[in-house]
């Protein structure tokens, strides 16, 4: 009993901070949500575990610290994500689980085939038991955190009748959540606000606010891959401010491929391990 309310040592982009990333701390809660048992921010080198973000590069860094907290177990990776092409992986003591795409599957060498997608896809798990979400934005409007300010946001809120701009610093990531399961479409330059779209079938396009965000395409190609998205290209709002143009074009294919990798992050969890 005393080992299965041993809490969970996670690392996450953020963690140590008191800036609020809604896709960085989406980790924690889908982690408490399937691991019945409360989370604790750690670093990489102490950490039990790393899910939801591009943060391989930051777990493989000084991997040598492990020693010095007693950590004789590799850091388990569930979702995990790289930032670039070229993580430092060779000598990193790891056990995947699973990784967030195949561009960052196919980093690894060795391992074989392991399964993939971003634990995001389960935000719906956060809203089991409230009310039932009711439609009730047209047009949800996710900038990155780096993007709040950006001009064309309040341009795109102005010009665009029943938007909605979501401010993914709101440390209430459940309301955040159902702010974003009640739009009938998304604009995001934020990958969970994509995710997190997906997750609850709301059709959605990327936006490019700027060249701010870290690692470019990279992470955006390595989700669209695993779920079988033909096209993440930001669209060009620059040109275009009227978001009902481009309601009929969002192709929502890639929809069904989602239970299937939901049911495989869920079953590969790794409870045994904490």
């Amino acid at each position: 009993m005393a080992n299965f309310m041993k809490p969970i040592r996670l690392f996450w982009s953020g963690g140590n901070n008191s800036m609020i990333n809604y896709g960085d701390e989406l980790s924690a809660v889908i982690v408490a949500a399937l691991g019945q048992r409360q989370v604790v921010y750690t670093n990489a080198a102490s950490a039990d575990l790393a899910a939801i973000g591009s943060i391989l590069h930051g777990v493989c860094r000084r991997q040598w610290r492990r020693a010095f907290y007693m950590r004789r177990q590799p850091i388990v990776l569930w979702g995990t994500g790289s930032i670039r092409s070229e993580p430092m992986i060779r000598n990193c003591a790891l056990e995947v689980r699973a990784v967030r795409g195949p561009k960052t599957l196919r980093l690894f060498t060795s391992g074989g085939l392991k399964p993939f997608g971003d634990p995001g896809l389960l935000a719906p798990m956060l809203l089991d038991g409230a009310a039932p979400v009711k439609k009730s934005v047209r047009w949800g409007i996710i900038p990155h955190v780096v993007d709040l300010e950006n001009p064309l946001v309040r341009r795109l809120a102005d010009e665009n009748m029943h938007s909605r701009v979501i401010d993914l610093r709101n440390p209430d990531l459940i309301s955040t959540t159902r702010q974003i399961a009640e739009c009938d479409f998304v604009v995001s330059s934020s990958l969970h606000g994509l995710v997190v779209a997906d997750a609850f079938s709301v059709p959605n396009i990327r936006a490019r606010f700027s060249d701010q965000i870290a690692g470019g395409d990279w992470k955006f190609d390595d989700y669209a891959e695993s779920i079988g998205r033909l096209d993440i290209m930001p669209a060009d709002l620059y040109k275009n401010c009227n978001l009902q143009n481009f309601e009929d074009k969002i192709d929502i294919k890639h929809f069904q491929n989602i239970p299937a990798l939901c049911a495989a992050l869920e079953a590969c969890f790794p409870d045994d391990v904490f």
